[in-house]
């Protein structure tokens, strides 16, 4: 059962060209369905990246403070939307169309995509607790056990 906050959490970030700007709003006592990282072919190649940390939350704790019109979508068959500012690339967040875990629409965004004193001090609420689809990694496994366990220790 992934970690709950005993304060609220507000965090904001937004793309690399910043004209995207969000917030998460997590509320106290409340938690992400889950926050990872993945390792799989579909969001390494999504990404342009080994491996991505999402944390999926419920779609109303997260909102648009500028931009949201930049924002284009795309969608393989069966597969999550992925939405990303149309004028830099950046990816913000996915949608999981059809899916409402326990009646809750779920969305993922991008823990990297926040401002940067934030990622420096990530709350607690918004970190790594599981590698996913790590059969699939292509990182060394002694690198991905190590940036793991400090990652942990560090918490």
């Amino acid at each position: 059962m992934p970690m709950t906050t005993d304060e609220p959490v507000h965090a904001e970030g937004h793309c690399y060209c910043e004209g995207i700007r969000f917030a998460v709003d997590v509320p106290a006592g409340q938690g992400p369905l889950f926050n990872m990282y993945c390792h799989c072919n579909n969001c390494r190649r999504s990404h342009a990246a080994p491996l991505y940390h999402a944390v999926c939350i419920e779609e109303g704790w997260f909102s648009f403070l500028e931009g949201a019109e930049l924002l284009e979508e795309f969608q393989k068959p069966n597969g999550p939307v992925r939405a990303f500012c149309r004028t830099c690339g950046t990816k913000i967040l996915n949608r999981f169309p059809g899916w409402t875990p326990g009646g809750k629409v779920p969305l993922v965004f991008f823990p990297d995509t926040l401002n940067k004193e934030l990622r420096a001090d990530l709350p607690a609420v918004l970190r790594a607790e599981k590698n996913v689809n790590q059969e699939s990694t292509v990182l060394e496994q002694e690198v991905l056990e190590k940036h793991f366990a400090w990652r942990l220790e560090h918490s």
